[in-house]
């Protein structure tokens, strides 16, 4: 099994653009939301390749229910520990030139059983992956694990 700490997680929305221009109102074109932070990406990903994951991570407010629904909707095995802080939020925007690149909806249709991520992500060899965050109070962090 491979327990991934990530005691920094995120809400994520993407907000896509056919064009942005300066100085004018834009309206987006498309939104997502998604759990996110690199424990939740990582444990995310692990599962995809087949391994046995748990995830631990701390989420609150809001933000941090939507994002414990969508890690039960996902079927990621996770413990999500409350706490009093809102979860934080990271925005991206994209800019989609006409003609151009896949749209964030074709990122998540590619096969992620491909050999080649296979062998990389086994390359590693782990079997404990943390992300700490440096602002996080160490001693709480301890009682969790």
């Amino acid at each position: 099994m491979i327990l991934v700490v990530g005691l920094s997680p995120a809400w994520q929305r993407t907000l896509v653009f056919e064009e942005i221009i300066p100085g004018k109102v834009n309206r987006a074109t498309g939104l997502t939301e998604t759990a996110s932070g690199k424990g939740v990406n990582v444990a995310r990903v692990a599962s995809i390749l087949g391994a046995d994951v748990k995830l631990l991570t701390i989420a609150g407010g809001r933000r941090g229910q939507l994002l414990k629904a969508q890690l039960k909707r996902q079927g990621l095995n996770a413990r999500v520990v409350s706490v009093n802080a809102e979860t934080r939020i990271c925005q991206t925007l994209l800019h989609l030139r006409r003609g151009g690149s896949d749209s964030p909806e074709r990122h998540h249709e590619r096969d992620h059983n491909d050999g080649e991520y296979r062998d990389q992500a086994a390359s590693y060899g782990w079997n404990c992956c943390c992300h700490l965050n440096p602002s996080a109070p160490q001693k709480r962090c301890a009682s969790i694990l």
